[in-house]
């Protein structure tokens, strides 16, 4: 198992919540984020990379975006 975070965030980047988790893979990862995300901005991290980031709004069932390096 693999350890993730995912986390919501405010329209700045700030963190609002947090949530650790264990998935087997990313792909798991990313179905188990998709299920808490409540349309405003989020991400999901690995220990070495953030795999996605929603901007937010209305659409919760959004494609996760391509995970960008800060």
């Amino acid at each position: 198992m693999k350890r993730y975070r995912f986390r919501i965030l405010d329209e700045g980047g700030y963190v609002l919540e947090e949530r650790d988790f264990q998935a087997n893979n990313d792909s798991t990862a990313l179905k188990l984020a998709e299920g808490w995300r409540d349309g405003r901005p989020c991400e999901i991290l690995s220990a070495t990379a953030r795999l996605a980031h929603w901007d937010g709004g209305p659409d919760k069932v959004a494609r996760a975006k391509p995970a960008r390096t800060r």
